[in-house]
């Protein structure tokens, strides 16, 4: 659903195939090329698709047998939002609009998802529960960005409640895995000035996406909650 802020969301050549036939694999619409058999095969984009219409397009190519390849020599020229507050309403956008296309690809009523990449992205999360046993529909994609956030959310709890050493405990237990992930992500490379800026808007971003994505499942009856990529 995002298009990628660093230039290693995927490796040159063929695109993997959809895990569980429900998280694409895609090429953002800013620099997609499509072959006309395609379209004449698969239909045309879904017009009810307010955002990822591309991943929804890409979806159902890899579906309908076709391969997405990715050329990374390939040079377009896209004009980016010029502000944050455009920026932030972009993401909120993505989270609200993005649901359908995820709706669409869902074959339980209650499906979780996984991530521990300090950059998750959506083709390699882990399906942790697919079931039917929900009253509500449900999908959740789990990031450590939002498992981070829970769990300062209880350790505030915690203290709340008069147990501040178990308060301590999660942060403390936290440090130590956040500093694991990034050392095995490309974040690694960047500076402390450029981490600081990445780590800035991603948090803002990944938040107007979560608010979003919950907002928009409350308009399909789901709860719904996907913190961006």
């Amino acid at each position: 659903m995002m298009i990628p802020i660093l230039t290693d969301y995927y490796q040159a050549g063929y695109l993997p195939k959809p895990r569980y036939g429900t998280l694409p694999s895609f090429v953002p619409n800013a620099n997609l090329a499509v072959r006309r058999q395609l379209i004449e095969e698969i239909g045309p984009y879904d017009e009810a698709c307010r955002a990822g219409e591309d991943a929804d397009l890409c979806l159902r190519a890899a579906r309908g047998g076709w391969d997405i390849f990715y050329e990374r020599r390939a040079v377009v020229r896209h004009e980016p939002r010029h502000s944050l507050p455009a920026l932030v309403r972009q993401w909120w956008w993505y989270g609200s609009a993005g649901g359908r296309v995820f709706k669409k690809g869902m074959r339980r009523r209650c499906e979780i998802y996984l991530s521990l990449d300090a950059r998750p992205r959506i083709h390699r999360y882990v399906r942790l529960l697919s079931a039917d046993f929900c009253p509500l529909q449900v999908l959740l994609f789990l990031s450590p960005f939002l498992l981070f956030h829970l769990g300062m959310f209880l350790a505030a709890a915690l203290l709340a409640l008069g147990h501040p050493w178990a308060a301590l405990t999660l942060p403390s237990a936290m440090a130590p895995v956040a500093l694991i992930l990034h050392r095995r992500s490309s974040l690694r490379a960047l500076g402390l000035r450029d981490l600081f800026l990445y780590g800035t808007l991603t948090w803002v971003l990944n938040w107007a996406c979560i608010l979003g994505s919950l907002a928009g499942g409350i308009r399909r009856r789901m709860l719904f909650v996907f913190p961006g990529q």
